[in-house]
């Protein structure tokens, strides 16, 4: 085989390891004699499993797409290695079933969860309150960052105009900071699962009553483990920056 066509197959290979995220752009596959098969379809990932109070089946729905792709990827690779106008043929196809696994998952966040409630337990003390927290979008594709959205805002309880305010845990320079870790149903931690969101203001912008709005995004590593997923819990940066 020429330099040419390792690199050409090797490139091939890459896109399937990533074909969760959409990559390609659903070309016509053309024929093939092997035909990617599901492992389980999104409609029964969507409904298999207890359902979650606040992320429903999306876990199932991550999992069961993820355990596909590393499927077709395997047997990707093996046909590859035997036969490439097949092999191309064949990642054509897998590439359009990971764009249909986005698709269908990234609609049944905007169907069945978009603006779902989160709980959030809040540090004590601190000069603001937190309105809501709910679930915004799951874009997935080539061109996104395949993250579950979420969001809050939070609304200043007193003026921080002055710069003798004792801000130092949640603002560094210009930059506000809130970090949260996610718990289980029972309260308890879900290990590896901290989370911050910064945003850029002014302190004479610090007034009472003054809000902004924070995003969290969750990773696709973390969705997968929110089976028992029972919300947030404000911590300090401190306890962010432990292991």
């Amino acid at each position: 085989m020429s330099t040419i066509h390792r690199i050409f197959w090797c490139a091939a290979l890459s896109c399937m390891a990533m074909s969760l995220a959409g990559c390609g752009n659903g070309d016509d596959p053309g024929e093939a004699t092997a035909k990617p098969e599901a492992t389980v379809s999104p409609k029964a990932a969507a409904t298999s499993g207890p359902s979650n109070p606040y992320v429903k089946n999306l876990p199932q729905l991550e999992r069961a797409s993820i355990e596909e792709a590393k499927q077709l990827q395997q047997e990707l690779r093996q046909l590859l290695a035997t036969d490439l106008e097949k092999g191309e043929a064949f990642r054509l196809q897998t590439v359009e079933k990971a764009r249909l696994w986005g698709e269908k998952i990234s609609q049944y966040v905007t169907t069945n969860l978009a603006g779902q409630t989160i709980p959030l337990k809040p540090l004590e003390g601190r000069p603001y309150a937190f309105d809501d927290w709910v679930i915004v979008d799951f874009p997935k594709g080539p061109d996104t960052l395949n993250l579950l959205r979420t969001k809050t805002t939070i609304r200043l309880t007193q003026d921080l105009t002055d710069q003798s305010a004792d801000v130092k845990d949640f603002m560094m320079g210009r930059r506000i900071a809130i970090y949260v870790k996610a718990v289980d149903l029972d309260g308890n931690e879900i290990p590896d699962m901290k989370i911050p969101s910064t945003l850029s203001a002014n302190r004479a912008e610090m007034v009472e009553g003054k809000t902004f709005e924070f995003y969290f995004n969750m990773r696709s590593r973390d969705v997968v483990r929110l089976d028992n997923f029972g919300g947030f819990v404000e911590i300090t940066r401190d306890e962010y920056n432990a292991k």
